[in-house]
């Protein structure tokens, strides 16, 4: 984990990418206070990942239909 000091500066984090990513990091993202929103995580357990944790795409089937028509 880096030092709170280092990190300062830092007001939001875009991303992760994908559920398990996100999952993974929510801890981490919570730990230091930081909001942090994934544009294509869909798993609803992001929903319950903590207080600094949000997603753009309601579902997973949401997710699949936006990126298939970029």
């Amino acid at each position: 984990m880096y030092p709170r000091s280092s990190l300062t500066q830092v007001v939001a984090i875009i991303g992760p990418i994908c559920s398990g990513a996100v999952l993974a990091a929510a801890p981490t993202i919570n730990a230091l206070k930081v909001p942090a929103i994934t544009a294509s995580g869909g798993a609803l357990a992001i929903s319950t990942a903590g207080p600094y944790i949000y997603r753009s795409i309601p579902n997973a089937v949401s997710a699949y239909v936006h990126l298939k028509c970029v």
